[in-house]
């Protein structure tokens, strides 16, 4: 299954993973953990591309309620951008591939 984005909307930008941790979800009739974002996006052969403007996207979901983000791990490279009033407000959760992040997301572990 491929996600195209129509028009190259910025709205719902980068969330091809989260559409697919849904989807998992919904066929493992297993919820997504409480109060997590998933963000990031992946290639038509599944590789991940690093979340751009993640300060922002961050600060959005802390002010959205969020307490997990779960981001690629190509992102780890940004955390010392990150201000520490941002990494007190939430728990940063890395994933290396898509089906890792439905495994963290859903909490198979």
């Amino acid at each position: 299954m491929q996600v195209l984005n129509p028009a190259d909307a910025d709205e719902g930008a980068e969330t091809s993973v989260g559409l697919l941790v849904g989807i998992v979800s919904g066929i493992l009739d297993r919820p997504v953990r409480s109060q997590a974002v998933v963000l990031g996006t992946m290639s038509l052969m599944g590789e991940l591309v690093a979340v751009s403007s993640l300060i922002d996207k961050l600060q959005l979901a802390a002010d959205s309620g969020a307490k997990t983000v779960l981001l690629p791990a190509k992102n780890k490279e940004d955390l010392a951008k990150i201000p520490d009033e941002l990494l007190d407000q939430l728990q940063l959760v890395f994933y290396t591939d898509p089906l890792d992040a439905a495994s963290k997301a859903i909490e198979l572990d």
